[in-house]
C-alpha cells in the first residue's frame, strides 16, 4: 500500500521539484540583477511609498515636467493585484534591491502550484508530470528576449496564470463557490494588467453561452442553478474591483476621482490601440507575424495550428473539451486583438501565449492517453528550436551571475550611495522616469528627482544631474545639460553629474 501511494504520489512530487528548481533559478537572477527594467522600478516606487505610509503615489511620472506625490497614478502599467503583495514584502525587508523580483517570483510561483492543484483534480497520474515539464520548457524556451517577465514586478506572467487558474477553476467545478473563485481570479488578473480584461470578457462569455445552452437542452430552459451560478460569477469579477474602487474614491476625493478616470481612459486609448490606423489588415499581420518570429523564435500560424492539434487530440474527452474551448477561443481573441488592434508591442503578446501553452499541454491530463501524443511531445520540444540558443542574450544580460551581485546591479548601490552622499535634501535632475526611476526606488526618502525642465531647477547652478544612461533617449537640449555638466561620479549606466 506504502508502494502504491508513493507511485501515485510521484507525478505531484516531480511537477513540485520543477517547480522549485524554477523559482530557486529565477531568485538567483533577481539577486544578481534587482530591479533592471525600468517599468519594475516604476512599480517598485509605488510599492515601496505604499510600504511607508505615503498611499498608493508614485513619485516619479510619466510625461511629467515636475514630479510630485501621484495618487493612484494613471499612467502604471500594472495594478493593485500586483503592487500590493510586493509592498507587504517591502514592509517587512525595506526597499532592498531585491525585494520586488522576489514578491514577483513568489507570486508566479504560488499561482503555478494552485494551477497544478487545480489539474490533480483532472489527471493524477504520469501525464500530469508531463504536462508541467511541458509548460514549463515551453515558458523558457518561448521567452528567453522577455526572461525579466520571471524576475522583475512586471504583470504579464501573473495575470496570464490568474486567467489560466480561473478558467480551469470554472470549467471543473459546478459549485457557486467555484464560480464566484473563478471570478475573482478573473478580477485579480485584471488588477494585474489591465489588458487581461478582453480574455476575462471572452471566458465569461464563453461560460454564460455554454451554461445557458446546456440547461436549455435538457431542461427547456435556464434553470435557477445556472443564473446563480453566472451572478456568482459576475459577484466575484466585481468585488475585487468595487473594493479598488472605493479605495481610490475615499483617498482622492469625487473631483480628483473623476479626474483620474478621464486621465486613465485617455491613457489605456494612447497605449492600448494601434496608432497606424491607415495600415492595412494584411500589413498588420505581416508586421506582427515577424515581431512573433523575432521576439519568440516561433512561427504565429505555426501556434495557432498547433493549439487546433491539441484539441484534436483531446476532444474525445469531455472532461477537458470545455477547457479547451474556453481557453483556445481566449487564445485566438486575444492573439487577433494583438495582431490587428493593439499597439503590437511583444510584452502585451506574453499573456496569450501563455494561455496558449496551457492550451498545449492540455492533452496529457486526459484521462487515457493516446498514441499521438508521442509525435506530439517530440513536436513540442522541437518547434522552439531557434530560441535555445538566445537564452545566451538572459545570461548575458544578467551579467552571467546566479545570486551573485552583477556588475550592474553593484553599479545601482554605488549610485544611490554616492547619490545619497552628494544630493543632500536637494531634488537631483533626471532626464525622463526610466533614468531615475530605480534610484528613487532605492532612496531613502520620496521625490529624490524631477525632470530637467521643472522650472524650479532648471538653469540652477551646482545641482546634480543623474541618469541611468541605459534608458536615456535621443535629446539635444538634455544632451547640451550633460555636456555643460562636471562629471562628479561615473558607475558603468549610471552617471552623476553637477551643473556649473
Amino acid at each position: 500500500m506504502t508502494s502504491h501511494r508513493l507511485a501515485a504520489a510521484a507525478p505531484a512530487v516531480g511537477a513540485a521539484l520543477m517547480l522549485a528548481a524554477g523559482a530557486v533559478a529565477a531568485l538567483g537572477l533577481v539577486a544578481a540583477n534587482g530591479v533592471c527594467c525600468a517599468d519594475d522600478a516604476y512599480h517598485a516606487v509605488i510599492a515601496k511609498n505604499l510600504a511607508n505610509g505615503l498611499g498608493y503615489v508614485s513619485t516619479v511620472q510619466d510625461e511629467q515636467v515636475t514630479y510630485v506625490l501621484k495618487p493612484f497614478d494613471p499612467h502604471v502599467g500594472s495594478g493593485p493585484a500586483l503592487i500590493v503583495p510586493a509592498a507587504m514584502l517591502i514592509a517587512v525587508v525595506g526597499n532592498t534591491a531585491w525585494a520586488p523580483g522576489t514578491a514577483a517570483v513568489l507570486l508566479w510561483t504560488s499561482l503555478c502550484w494552485l494551477i497544478g492543484r487545480q489539474a490533480l483534480h483532472i489527471a493524477r497520474g504520469p501525464g500530469f508530470a508531463a504536462a508541467c515539464a511541458l509548460f514549463c520548457y515551453l515558458c523558457v524556451a518561448l521567452t528567453p528576449y522577455h526572461f525579466p517577465q520571471w524576475v522583475a514586478l512586471l504583470g504579464e506572467v501573473p495575470a496570464a496564470l490568474l486567467l489560466v487558474l480561473g478558467v480551469l477553476v470554472l470549467s471543473s467545478g459546478e459549485r457557486r463557490v467555484d464560480a464566484f473563485a473563478a471570478g475573482v481570479c478573473f478580477a485579480l488578473a485584471a488588477l494585474t494588467k489591465l489588458v487581461a480584461l478582453l480574455p476575462v470578457g471572452t471566458a465569461m462569455s464563453v461560460f454564460a453561452a455554454h451554461a445557458g445552452w446546456t440547461s436549455y437542452r435538457r431542461d427547456g430552459r435556464v434553470t435557477r442553478a445556472v443564473v446563480a451560478r453566472i451572478a456568482c460569477l459576475v459577484l466575484g469579477l466585481l468585488l475585487p474591483h468595487v473594493l479598488f474602487e472605493a479605495w481610490k474614491l475615499i483617498a482622492l476625493g469625487p473631483g480628483a476621482y473623476a479626474a483620474q478616470w478621464r486621465e486613465y481612459a485617455a491613457y489605456v486609448l494612447d497605449y492600448g490601440l494601434r496608432a497606424e490606423v491607415a495600415t492595412t489588415f494584411a500589413e498588420r499581420y505581416a508586421t506582427s507575424a515577424a515581431t512573433v518570429t523575432a521576439r519568440f523564435a516561433v512561427s504565429l500560424p505555426t501556434l495557432l495550428a498547433l493549439t487546433v492539434a491539441a484539441g484534436a487530440l483531446l476532444w474525445r474527452d469531455a472532461r477537458l473539451r470545455r477547457t479547451y474551448l474556453t481557453l483556445e477561443l481566449v487564445v485566438l481573441v486575444y492573439v487577433a486583438w494583438w495582431c490587428f488592434f493593439s499597439t503590437g508591442w511583444p510584452r502585451y503578446l506574453l499573456v496569450g501565449l501563455i494561455v496558449a501553452t496551457t492550451v498545449l499541454v492540455l492533452p496529457f491530463l486526459q484521462a487515457r492517453p493516446r498514441v499521438w501524443l508521442v509525435p506530439y511531445v517530440v513536436v513540442l520540444v522541437l518547434w522552439p528550436y531557434d530560441g535555445w540558443g538566445r537564452w545566451r542574450h538572459a545570461l548575458e544580460a544578467s551579467g552571467s551571475t546566479f545570486f551573485a551581485r552583477s556588475r550592474r546591479a553593484q553599479a545601482l548601490l554605488d549610485a544611490s550611495a554616492a547619490m545619497a552622499e552628494l544630493r543632500g535634501t536637494d531634488v537631483a535632475m533626471t532626464q525622463w522616469w526610466a533614468t531615475a526611476a530605480d534610484l528613487e526606488y532605492l532612496s531613502d526618502a520620496p521625490l529624490a528627482f524631477t525632470s530637467f525642465r521643472d522650472p524650479a531647477v532648471s538653469g540652477q547652478p551646482g545641482r546634480l544631474v543623474v541618469v541611468n544612461t541605459r534608458f536615456v533617449v535621443d535629446d539635444a537640449e538634455f544632451q547640451a545639460l550633460r555636456d555643460r555638466c562636471v562629471t562628479v561620479k561615473d558607475f558603468g549606466p549610471y552617471w552623476i553629474g553637477r551643473t556649473p
